[in-house]
């Protein structure tokens, strides 16, 4: 696997580039990128598997459709959590502050700086058109998808949320909607565009920080089915029983969320 490495800014970017580019070569950017395709920098030494998923799984029966990979990495691991959360949830709901350093945010934090809408700008106005100028993509909006897991997850879907026009995909697995007691997933439901042009995959599993996760995804699908989403057209939520709350989890389903995503492109 031929990993290329740059640098926008203040984050570090590597990149998974297809055997064949052409201008719809659909893009994929991902958060936390020190998991997703080096085993030696992930958190828990196990990647996310995404380029074995799309050489195994995408390939063999939609060469055209495998991705470019963009993987974003967090400039500074101790301000993840500032660097990931949903800013505009945050500065509505300060309570979920509170959290942290509890049973569902269980590292402190003492910086409250939120760099949340700033991140986002980079990915949308910077990130994107780099890799579209870079690789010789055009990747319409609707080939655009942004992904991530836990913290990430909940950043996939404040995408959407901030960037509409650039992002046609959020995929968000093990999405951390109990912060706040479901106060986060509520913010979100409001921020997200109206229904019809863009798509959303969530899942969960029922294990560790997992176990917690199906009421509040409960919550935050009936949410959205008050705005309009459609279950299976619009956004697909999708249990995974014994699926914990790591990467060595979202490797075993990644192949699901990317052929959804990918055959869902037309």
């Amino acid at each position: 696997m031929k990993i290329t490495h740059h640098q926008i800014g203040r984050h570090a970017i590597e990149v998974w580039a297809p055997p064949t580019l052409s201008p719809t070569t659909p893009l994929l950017v991902m958060h936390d990128g020190k998991n997703v395709f080096n085993k030696e920098t992930s958190t828990v030494g196990v990647t996310w598997g995404v380029v074995e998923a799309v050489e195994r799984e995408i390939a063999p029966v939609h060469p055209e459709l495998q991705p470019l990979i963009v993987a974003v990495w967090v400039p500074d691991e101790s301000r993840r959590f500032q660097e990931l959360a949903p800013q505009a949830v945050m500065e509505r709901y300060p309570q979920i502050w509170d959290e942290i350093g509890g049973p569902t945010v269980s590292w402190a934090i003492n910086d409250h700086t939120l760099r949340g809408d700033e991140y986002q700008e980079v990915l949308a106005t910077k990130v994107v058109p780099w890799a579209r100028e870079t690789f010789g993509i055009t990747a319409s909006r609707e080939r655009t998808a942004v992904c991530g897991s836990s913290m990430g997850a909940l950043a996939s879907l404040y995408a959407l949320a901030r960037h509409p026009e650039t992002w046609g995909s959020a995929l968000a697995l093990s999405t951390h909607l109990p912060l706040g007691d479901g106060l986060m997933g509520a913010g979100l439901a409001d921020l997200l565009p109206p229904p019809g042009r863009h798509r959303i995959w969530m899942d969960y599993g029922d294990q560790t920080l997992d176990a917690a996760y199906a009421p509040y995804q409960a919550r935050f699908d009936a949410d959205l089915a008050a705005r309009g989403w459609q279950y299976g057209t619009d956004v697909l939520t999708t249990p995974f029983p014994g699926h914990d709350h790591s990467e060595r989890a979202w490797s075993a389903r990644i192949h699901l969320v990317l052929k959804w995503w990918l055959e869902g492109l037309g």
